[in-house]
């Protein structure tokens, strides 16, 4: 843990340092040229736990089973959607804190396979809860068990105590290129390989 609380991450996938100076030196285009892909951002938002004790147990590698809320809400961060290697379905992405998902959050509340997210070749987008004990939610509705549902660009999905905004590369780059938009920034992304 560093002195501002923030957690460090050894197996760091991205840093969000890299798409801030991108989003603030190339114009929209180029930066969807350079980023096909799909993100998760988590906004900041004000601490609801108060003191500090909690944040001396935390150190990015031993996050106690007992941790139920984000450990850093008032942090950007940032999760870029990707294939792990190995993994067969181009189109299909798992969301969890197993380390074979494409998607790692190693958070207690996030189950071992928490969901799919999904890309038709219609670039339609699809999330679904696989039976994940932290539920997941679209917009704060509650979504139905192994049951795909439509979601959209700029909807927060909510893995557990994770809100994350579903973004493309021209939605990240007109949030970071707004500096009112970014306010504090981690540099330690929430998932990892």
């Amino acid at each position: 843990m560093t002195t501002d609380g923030t957690l460090r991450r050894k197996e760091s996938v991205e840093n969000i340092d890299n798409y801030l100076t991108r989003a603030r030196t190339l114009d929209r285009g180029e930066f969807v040229m350079a980023y096909r892909h799909l993100f998760l951002l988590k906004h900041p938002k004000p601490r609801q736990i108060s003191g500090e004790s909690w944040m001396r147990d935390l150190d990015g590698a031993t996050v106690t089973r007992e941790l139920q809320f984000d450990p850093v809400p008032d942090r950007m961060q940032l999760v870029v959607v990707k294939k792990s290697a190995g993994n067969e379905n181009p189109w299909e992405f798992s969301i969890g804190r197993a380390v074979t998902c494409d998607v790692v959050l190693r958070f207690p509340f996030i189950s071992k396979l928490h969901a799919h997210l999904a890309v038709g070749a219609s670039g339609k987008i699809s999330l679904m809860d696989r039976s994940s004990t932290g539920r997941t939610s679209r917009n704060g509705r509650p979504l139905h068990t192994k049951s795909a549902e439509e979601i959209q660009i700029g909807d927060t999905l909510s893995l557990g105590a994770l809100d994350l905004e579903l973004c493309d590369a021209e939605r990240l780059h007109r949030l970071l290129a707004n500096p009112q938009t970014v306010k504090r920034v981690d540099p330690y992304p929430l998932c990892r390989r």
